[in-house]
């Protein structure tokens, strides 16, 4: 969200985040990018990112080409709860 590389989707019933879809950005702004999030942001243009801990009785073992993605907790700068 800091870094505005991606649109955060949302539960239109409780409001939790669902998902992150790649935002429009010019060369400049994805130049300006850290290479790790570059990379997450090509990669979700091409995917859906989901948060699948939104989903009730899913053995996340049994997904196939599921992928666990925690290279946004590196992003700067760190969300602060206001």
């Amino acid at each position: 969200m800091g870094l505005r590389a991606f649109e955060k989707t949302f539960c239109k019933v409780c409001g939790v985040n669902v998902g992150n879809e790649a935002a429009d950005l010019s060369e400049e702004e994805l130049a300006a990018l850290p290479e790790k999030l570059r990379g997450l942001h090509k990669m979700a243009q091409t995917v859906s990112p989901t948060n699948l801990k939104v989903l009730n009785d899913v053995d996340f073992g049994g997904l196939k080409d599921a992928r666990k993605i925690t290279e946004g907790a590196l992003a700067e700068p760190k969300y602060v709860n206001p």
